[in-house]
């Protein structure tokens, strides 16, 4: 089409703001400020269709301590679980309040990832839904953080129709601010396994700081669930599981990664560990 006055390219212009373009999966990151925490609380859901934490996965940090010591660095990671057309995303913060708490840091695992401010994010979908990075802790703080992730599981061919968004919130707290139960001083902890790297059978730890309903499972990378190995009630303090590398059906599990999930009802930790036969 050829334009002849001022007129018509000004009508035109006009034409391309009002026209609806279609939309495309977004590749790429996430722009700023949509991991779900302080004081915005946005998450994916603010581009991608659906409501949060409706569909069969969830999002999850790995390796997230429940205590730390001021200027320590800790490698922690994100998982997102569930079906998915076309790959994976996320983005994750640390806050104290309104504040950023620490920073993070890419590592030599770090891969499809990028900071962006607070905030750190996938730069691309990935087809495995897992990521690693480094939290470097703040020199000085006294007060709990809160740790928040959006991730997100796409769910068509194109366009933003169809995700399934999973959120997530985990509080920590500085070193020695335990929690007080029948005059101990008990936190929910998980110690992780051992042996890791394990042939066979390996121990997961952990301790529980009140008497309650506990469930222990195990996923592989791909976020499949393969076994429960605790959903029961417990009497509160130090725990200790075996897993035989057993599935569900009672068939043992080839080698590779998979991770573990404890939780409490108030408390969820995980932790990821190696099976070489």
């Amino acid at each position: 089409m050829k334009l002849t006055n001022n007129g018509q390219i000004t009508a035109f212009l006009a034409l391309l703001i009002t026209m609806p373009f279609p939309l495309s999966g977004n590749s790429g990151g996430p722009p700023t400020g949509y991991a779900y925490n302080a004081p915005n609380y946005n998450s994916c859901t603010v581009c991608h269709s659906g409501t949060a934490n409706s569909g069969n996965g969830s999002v999850e940090f790995i390796d997230l301590p429940n205590e730390f010591n001021p200027g320590e660095t800790y490698s922690i990671g994100i998982v997102v679980t569930g079906s998915n057309s076309r790959g994976y995303g996320f983005q994750a913060t640390a806050m104290s309040g309104e504040q950023f708490a620490g920073n993070f840091s890419l590592n030599s695992d770090s891969e499809n990832l990028e900071l962006n401010g607070g905030f750190i994010q996938h730069s691309s979908r990935t087809d495995s839904g897992i990521w690693y990075f480094n939290w470097n802790a703040p020199e000085e703080v006294t007060e709990t953080i809160t740790f928040s992730a959006s991730g997100i599981g796409t769910g068509g061919s194109s366009g933003y129709s169809g995700d399934r968004v999973y959120t997530v919130q985990v509080e920590i707290q500085p070193e020695s601010a335990g929690i007080l139960s029948n005059d101990q001083q008990i936190t929910f902890r998980l110690n992780g396994n051992y042996p890791n790297p394990f042939n066979g059978e390996t121990i997961i730890s952990y301790s529980i700081p009140k008497n309650g309903f506990v469930n222990i499972s195990i996923f592989n990378v791909a976020g499949k669930f393969i076994t429960s190995l605790v959903n029961d009630y417990q009497i509160h303090g130090e725990k200790k599981v075996f897993w035989d590398t057993k599935d569900a059906t009672g068939n043992h599990v080839p080698s590779g990664v998979y991770y573990y999930v404890v939780s409490n009802g108030i408390y969820k930790e995980a932790r990821t560990m190696t099976l070489l036969k």
